[in-house]
């Protein structure tokens, strides 16, 4: 049986998607399906025959070699959260969470902030300063791994003509994907040193073939890489709240062909059937959620209640498709004597989630998940952006958008209606109209 040595060097943390798995790095069952699907697709483009190849006859397409992964390094641990868990009035609190894990795992951590990684938020809990022990639950933390050790894969096949493919292709393999979870928002990324103690050099021409842009700063703190990545891809995508309130760049392309998003269809919807959702002694005042700007008055449409008649689309789903979007409705309401009070925003009676149901066409599969056709790619620091056409599979289909809301201590569903996404899109065109200036040609 012949053996391929490939050894990796890890570039950013990869997260897992079991949030309590705190020792394994890469893992066969990710890499080797993704690797499997890479090889198969270059076979087919490039007409080289495989069938030979494949292990059985099953609709999955495997191939027939066996990879192992050594793990037998340092490994290093962080916290990756969106925001910062410190505040003005409560400002030990990072330090009390890190001192709570190292308590209870032995392990320590970093916490870095802020990142495209929001699903810790809403994990930790605290009382002041101090960690809430009995609400913290850290087995449904998930934390970053990496090591600054080289990783090691070894790959054995008895087929000397398939392992030569494998060793042919598996640099540009690695550079096309990240792994782990957010991996299109450059986590888990890692590269090819070298093969069978060959380096790999990846230099300007082969990087272009697979990346779009590249970031003009090399990052050597995961913070502030994190912090840029977090800022380009809100820009691009679903604008920003703060520190001041900025307009999606996706809008501002599809603003100019006269189509509108459907942050304001959900809105005016919502508010078009105010009197299904609210209790008796409920009443609006909510000025402060943005829908968006009148272009050519320059009018900000700041509230609920504008009638504007527009033409809808479900413009963000190209550039990957929501699992829901959730809106805090009620910051104030009336009480039974008219005095304004104010609503914790963590009450759920007060929280509105749109779901989405795919309309499939005639003889289409329903669509339930679709990654960003977008990947920031993290090689020393710099941040390349590569980009696919995935995203055309996705032009002129319709989705359902349904309300879930509480109302006499009940759940309900409330139908706000369809739209579809765009027909055509050109995601080269808009990304050299909308990236910001932070990106250079490779």
């Amino acid at each position: 049986m012949a053996t391929l040595t490939i050894e990796l060097k890890q570039h950013t943390p990869i997260i897992h998607f079991q949030p309590n798995q705190t020792k394994a790095f890469l893992r066969i069952s990710e890499v080797k399906p993704k690797l499997d699907r890479f090889l198969v697709d270059h076979f087919n483009k490039n007409k080289i025959a495989y069938k030979e190849w494949l292990i059985g006859k099953s609709k999955i397409e495997a191939l027939n070699y066996s990879m192992k992964i050594c793990d037998d390094f340092e490994t290093q641990y962080y916290l990756p959260m969106p925001i910062n868990i410190d505040t003005n009035r409560y400002n030990n609190r990072s330090n009390n969470i890190m001192q709570f894990i190292k308590s209870e795992t032995g392990i320590d951590i970093t916490i870095i902030y802020p990142t495209p990684f929001f699903a810790n938020a809403d994990k930790l809990k605290f009382r002041g300063n101090d960690v809430d022990y009995v609400n913290t639950d850290l087995s449904k933390l998930s934390l970053g791994l990496y090591t600054k050790s080289k990783i090691d894969i070894i790959i054995k096949s008895w087929d000397n003509d398939l392992l030569e493919k494998i060793k042919e292709n598996i640099a540009s393999f690695f550079l096309c994907n990240n792994f782990g979870t957010r991996q299109d928002k450059g986590f888990g990324s890692f590269s090819v040193e070298s093969i069978d103690n060959k380096t790999v050099k990846q230099d300007k021409q082969i990087l272009s073939q697979y990346f779009f842009k590249k970031s003009k700063t090399s990052y050597t703190n995961l913070a502030e890489l994190y912090k840029f990545i977090l800022n380009e891809s809100q820009q691009l995508k679903g604008g920003k709240n703060h520190p001041r309130y900025e307009k999606s760049e996706l809008f501002n392309y599809f603003i100019g062909n006269g189509v509108r998003w459907e942050k304001r269809f959900i809105k005016q919807g919502i508010n078009q059937n105010k009197n299904k959702l609210l209790n008796k002694e409920l009443y609006w005042k909510n000025k402060s959620a943005p829908i968006d700007i009148e272009d050519a008055t320059n009018n900000d449409y700041n509230d609920w209640f504008d009638k504007q008649n527009n033409t809808y689309k479900y413009v963000r789903a190209l550039l990957g498709l929501a699992e829901h979007f959730e809106f805090d409705v009620f910051k104030e309401i009336k009480d039974e004597n008219g005095n304004w009070i104010k609503i914790n925003e963590k009450d759920n009676d007060f929280k509105y989630i749109v779901t989405l149901e795919h309309k499939p066409k005639s003889g289409k599969p329903k669509i339930e998940r679709f990654p960003s056709p977008i990947l920031f790619k993290v090689l020393n620091g710099y941040v390349y952006l590569g980009i696919n056409n995935t995203y055309e599979e996705i032009l002129g289909e319709e989705f359902n958008f349904k309300l879930s809301f509480k109302k006499d201590a009940r759940q309900r569903i409330l139908d706000l209606g369809s739209l579809k996404i765009p027909d055509k899109f050109d995601l080269k065109d808009f990304l050299e109209k909308h990236l910001s200036k932070n990106w250079v040609n490779i």
